[in-house]
């Protein structure tokens, strides 16, 4: 059985967690500007008995959806710091190979 080659572009690796990272401050962007607009509506619903039924669950799925909202924001933050990291281990044990490559034909 032959192994297929294995070749990582570590700069292809670091561009993706610069794009990645980008997309999460973008979202925290976007949903920090939805939070503050959707502050300058106040209690829409009214305060009798069936506005306040509307704006209990409203305010239960807000906090559900912004939560959510929050947490993928952090998984692509996180996302983005594990793909830099990777780009910088495989960068590093390619420039130990080289040198180590280089010592060892210097020695021949």
């Amino acid at each position: 059985m032959t192994v297929p080659d294995l070749s990582v572009d570590p700069e292809s690796i670091r561009s993706a967690a610069d794009e990645l990272q980008r997309a999460a401050d973008d979202l925290d962007e976007v949903v920090g500007r939805f939070v503050q607009t959707l502050g300058q509506f106040g209690d829409p619903w009214g305060m009798d008995m069936l506005g306040s039924l509307i704006g209990g669950g409203y305010v239960a799925i807000e906090q559900l959806a912004l939560e959510t909202l929050d947490s993928i924001v952090e998984s692509l933050d996180a996302d983005a710091e594990g793909l830099a990291t990777m780009a910088a281990s495989y960068t590093e044990v390619e420039d130990t190979n080289t040198t180590g490559l280089d010592t060892f034909h210097g020695r021949l």
